[in-house]
This record gives structure tokens, C-alpha cells and sequence, in this order.
């Protein structure tokens, strides 16, 4: 099984993403501190969760989190979760990552299979509560998933 980090857990990502990502043959590791992003293993690793919530149990900006993924691990495929809506979520990352324009992020729709970029540093998918939830249709959500963590796990 492969592993996902949990960078910035927030209630939401571990109790939903966790689930999410067991279903989908993902093990996860939640940090308990930010710090554990600079001594974590990322060989092997499938790739990261940044939750973009307000708050987390680490404490940490996501710029944070991302900084630090990116300095240990620069092509690890990352993942953001977040409640806001997917246009909204977008404009805030690009602000606050300071990211270039060539930068792409993807939600699970149905155009996200065929998506250029999944499972590179350059791409970044977004996952909303609502397309991961059990009970829900997560069928859109699992194969984006599966694309953009699959190409990292012989790393």
C-alpha cells in the first residue's frame, strides 16, 4: 500500500480523506507537527494532502505546508482539500503559493481524466468534502485520485 502524507490535518482530512484514501488503496501518515514535513521519508511516497481549512491541529499557513513538501520532496504530487468552492479554492492557492500561471489544478469531473500533468509537480488537484464523502458518488474523485498519485509510488 502506498503512502499519502496528511500535511495540515484538519478534521475534515482525517476522518473524510482518510476514509477517501483507504478506499482507493492509500495508506496515510497524519503529521502531528510541521516540523515532521522536513523529517519525513517521502521515498516511496504516493504523495501529499494539504488541507486549505482555516485552521489545523498542526497550526501552519498553507504556504507553509507546501513550502516545506516542496524543499524535501520537489516533485511529489500534491493534493489540496478544501470545503471552499473549486474556482474560489484556485484564486486563493495561486495567491497565497505565489504560483506561476503554468500551474494547473484539476477537480474530479468529468473531464479530469483526461487532464495533461496528473501526478507531476505542475499539477494539483483539488478535492472538495463533497466529492469524497461516503455515500456520495466518489467514483469521479477516485480515479483523479488514482492518475495523479499512481505515477509517484515507484519513487
Amino acid at each position: 500500500m502506498s503512502k499519502i502524507y496528511l500535511a495540515r490535518p484538519h478534521a475534515f482530512i482525517v476522518s473524510h480523506m482518510k476514509d477517501f484514501l483507504a478506499r482507493n488503496g492509500y495508506q496515510t501518515e497524519p503529521l502531528q507537527t510541521l516540523e515532521e514535513l522536513s523529517m519525513a521519508s517521502f521515498a516511496g511516497a504516493a504523495g501529499a494532502v494539504i488541507s486549505t481549512a482555516v485552521s489545523s491541529t498542526v497550526g501552519g499557513r498553507v504556504v507553509d505546508a507546501f513550502t516545506r513538501i516542496r524543499k524535501e520532496a520537489p516533485t511529489l504530487p500534491i493534493a489540496f482539500a478544501t470545503l471552499l468552492p473549486f474556482d474560489q479554492a484556485v484564486a486563493s492557492l495561486r495567491s497565497q503559493l505565489d504560483l506561476t500561471d503554468d500551474r494547473r489544478f484539476v477537480k474530479p469531473d468529468l473531464n479530469a481524466e483526461k487532464a495533461p500533468g496528473l501526478g507531476t509537480e505542475k499539477t494539483f488537484i483539488v478535492l472538495h468534502l463533497d466529492a469524497i464523502r461516503i455515500g456520495s458518488d466518489t467514483s469521479l474523485a477516485d480515479t483523479l485520485v488514482r492518475r495523479h498519485f499512481s505515477s509517484s509510488e515507484s519513487t
